[in-house]
């Protein structure tokens, strides 16, 4: 009999403490079946198998990470685009090593920095830079005063 994984009054999936975890990897170890810590347990055979691979028993860190785009780098994509109106692949080669005529023309940039052409994106974006500037010509209205006059 599989059992579904136990659920909290809210429906969520309830969370397995440390002590829980090591004691399901332990179990594993004496060659008790899977099924059987699962419905010990009231989780599904799958996390018991998660946990049991796993060889620290501790939730993983929610801390956002710091970002690798500097006030100095944002700023030298910004100057880079406005400049040479360059994509984010070529911008993104920019930043890694810049020819000389684009450091003669660019005073503030920054070299030998590796971002991905999405985090580039990102930047130009937050800025409303990105994407293609339609040249679309705008709507001419035209009335026919007699027939046959629809032709422009």
């Amino acid at each position: 009999m599989s059992v579904r994984g136990a659920h909290s009054k809210r429906g969520a999936p309830m969370r397995l403490s440390p002590e829980q975890r090591s004691l399901i990897a332990k179990a594993r170890d004496r060659n008790i079946k899977i099924s059987r810590i699962a419905e010990v347990f009231g989780i599904s055979q799958t996390t018991v198998k998660k946990w049991s691979k796993r060889k620290r028993f501790t939730d993983n860190s929610r801390k956002s990470k710091e970002s690798k785009v500097t006030l100095e780098v944002e700023l030298a994509i910004l100057s880079i685009r406005a400049f040479f109106e360059w994509g984010t692949a070529r911008i993104q080669q920019g930043l890694i090593n810049l020819p000389e005529y684009a450091k003669e023309a660019l005073q503030n940039t920054v070299e030998n920095v590796h971002l991905s052409r999405t985090a580039i994106n990102a930047v130009l974006k937050k800025h409303k830079l990105n994407g293609y500037k339609n040249k679309t010509k705008t709507w001419k209205f035209f009335r026919a005063s007699k027939p046959n006059e629809l032709w422009q």
